[in-house]
């Protein structure tokens, strides 16, 4: 869920770092299928949920899920919905 702090949001994760170090790959495709949504809170928990998975570190990314998460990547930068661009360009600054 959606932890409203006083000066910026953040995912309040309901599973322990190394539960989602496990499923990382598998939430980075659905984080990065989600940077298409529109609607709150889908709009708000993809790009901070795929922030904090890519941050997390450990191995890399299967090629699979990577591939997976490229085509929503580029599914987003080409929506119609400005916003959606935005934030799948934020997403694609949060690898370095």
């Amino acid at each position: 869920h959606i932890d409203h702090g006083t000066h910026r949001h953040r995912v309040a994760w309901e599973a322990s770092e190394d539960e989602l170090r496990e499923r990382r790959d598998q939430l980075l495709e659905v984080a990065a299928d989600g940077l298409r949504e529109t609607r709150h809170p889908f709009a708000t928990i993809a790009p901070l949920a795929f922030a904090d998975l890519v941050a997390l570190g450990g191995a890399p990314i299967a090629e699979r899920s990577l591939r997976r998460v490229v085509e929503g990547l580029r599914a987003a930068l080409a929506s119609p919905a400005e916003q959606a661009g935005a934030r799948a360009s934020g997403g694609v600054s949060t690898f370095d």
